[in-house]
């Protein structure tokens, strides 16, 4: 009687955790290729922007954004949503600023 009781108890729990599983109510937003893209690059523009502001050094500065730039371009390198000639183009676009 007690094995039988745990087994009915264990399929209830199993149960219920797939049918919560299954009715989740939390839906998940998916962003677009071309969202996540531009978010990335608005992200690496801002950071870049706000580092350099708080150097007053025009020497310093510039070895620092040297140094932002090559780790922007070692991160787009392993990112799937840019290509490398798009990786090209947004380091110059970045190296503008």
């Amino acid at each position: 009687m007690g094995e039988f009781l745990y087994s009915l108890v264990g399929i209830i729990g199993i149960s219920f955790i797939i049918y919560k599983t299954l009715r989740s109510s939390r839906s998940v937003k998916v962003k677009s290729k071309d969202q996540k893209r531009l978010e990335i690059i608005a992200e690496y523009t801002e950071f870049l922007e706000s580092t350099l502001i708080a150097i007053k050094d025009k020497d310093l500065q510039r070895a620092k954004k040297i140094s932002l730039l090559k780790k922007f371009s070692d991160e787009l390198a392993m990112n799937v949503f840019f290509d490398k000639e798009e990786s090209n183009e947004i380091i110059l676009n970045l190296s503008k600023i």
